[in-house]
C-alpha cells in the first residue's frame, strides 16, 4: 500500500468533494489518504473560525444555561464544541483537559454524556484520534528505521541529535544515499501544498541549511512537485504494507456502552501499533470512528 501522488487538479477535485464521512466512498483512493485530506480541511476551517467563536463565549454560556444543549450555530468538531462550552462555563484549560480524559469527573451528567458522545464522534480532535495519530507516526518512523537497518545504512535518530543543532530530522544519515540525500523525515499524513509549506518554514528549510538535501515521506500520499516529498516508494512494498489501515467487521452487532467503546478504540490503537489484525463488532459508532481515522472497513 502506497499513498497516491496526485496532480493539483485531482487533489482539488477530491478536497472539494470531501465534506463529511459519507463522502469517503466517492473516490477510489485509500481511505487513509481521503481521511487525511478531510481531516486537514477540518483543521483549516477550525483555524479560520476559532477567534470568531471565542468571541461568543458569553452567548454560548447563556444558551446552555437556558436550553441545556449546545446551539447549532457553534459549527465545530464535537470535541471543540465541548471545549468551547466548558470554557464558557468557567472551566480552566487544565480542568477541560482532565474532563476529556475522564468525563466522570464532571458533576453535571448532561456534560458527561456530551463528552462521551464527542469522544466517539470526533475523529480529528478527540483523545482517541490523537492516540491513533501518535501510533501512525510511530509506525511510519519504525518502517523507515527497519528499512535503513535492512539496507545497512548508518543513521542517527532525532533523539540522538537533539542538542547538537537547532532542529533535527527524524533520521540523519551518516553517509548520503543516492548521492546527496542526508536526512529523512516521516509524516503520517497527506502532503498538500499548505501542509508542506508550513512544515518547510518550521522544519524542512532548517534541515536543508544544516544537513543538505533530504526526503520527507508522506505515508498517505502527496501532491506532485513538492520539493523533497516522497510517498515512501523507495521502500519495499513489504515494509510499506505495515502502515495499511484495515478493520474487519464481524456480522453481529456489538452492543456496548460508550465508555466500553472508548476503551475498545484504545485497544485497537495498540493492536494497530503492534501490527495485529483488527476485528470489531458491527457497531455504528465504532465503525464510523474507524472510518474517520482512515481505516478500510471490510466484512468477514
Amino acid at each position: 500500500m502506497s499513498g497516491p501522488v496526485l496532480d493539483v487538479e485531482e487533489f482539488l477535485r477530491i478536497r472539494r468533494g470531501l465534506r463529511s464521512l459519507k463522502d469517503l466512498d466517492k473516490f477510489e483512493y485509500p481511505k487513509s489518504t481521503l481521511s487525511s485530506i478531510l481531516n486537514q480541511r477540518i483543521v483549516e476551517y477550525v483555524k479560520r473560525k476559532y477567534t470568531y467563536y471565542l468571541e461568543r463565549l458569553n452567548e454560548l454560556a447563556e444558551y446552555w444555561n437556558k436550553n441545556r444543549r449546545i446551539p447549532r450555530w457553534l459549527k465545530l468538531p464535537p470535541i471543540l464544541r465541548i471545549r468551547f462550552l466548558l470554557k464558557s462555563l468557567g472551566y480552566t484549560s487544565g480542568l477541560i483537559r482532565n474532563a476529556l480524559r475522564n468525563p466522570d469527573m464532571l458533576d453535571d451528567q448532561d456534560l458527561v454524556d456530551l463528552v462521551l458522545d464527542a469522544i466517539l464522534k470526533d475523529y480529528v480532535y478527540s483523545p482517541v484520534a490523537i492516540r491513533f495519530q501518535t501510533v501512525k507516526g510511530y509506525i511510519g518512523e519504525r518502517i523507515i528505521m527497519d528499512w535503513l537497518e535492512s539496507m545497512s545504512i548508518e543513521f542517527s535518530v532525532e533523539g540522538m541529535l537533539r542538542g547538537t543543532c537547532k532542529k533535527t530530522p527524524d533520521f540523519y544519515l551518516m553517509k548520503p544515499i543516492w548521492e546527496d540525500v542526508r536526512w529523512i523525515e516521516s509524516k503520517a499524513m497527506f502532503g498538500d501544498i499548505r501542509i508542506h509549506s508550513a512544515y518547510w518554514r518550521k522544519q524542512y528549510y532548517d534541515y536543508f541549511k544544516e544537513f543538505g538535501r533530504g526526503i520527507v515521506v508522506y505515508w498517505f500520499g502527496h501532491i506532485k512537485g513538492l520539493v523533497f516529498a516522497s510517498n515512501g516508494s523507495f521502500i519495499s512494498e513489504d515494509f510499506r504494507n505495515r502502515i495499511e489501515m484495515v478493520a474487519y467487521v464481524k456480522k453481529r452487532e456489538l452492543r456496548a456502552e460508550k465508555r466500553k467503546l472508548i476503551r475498545i478504540l484504545y485497544e485497537i490503537a495498540e493492536k494497530y501499533k503492534k501490527g495485529k489484525r483488527i476485528v470489531v463488532g458491527d457497531n455504528r459508532d465504532l465503525i464510523n470512528m474507524l472510518r474517520g481515522l482512515g481505516f478500510e472497513i471490510r466484512n468477514i
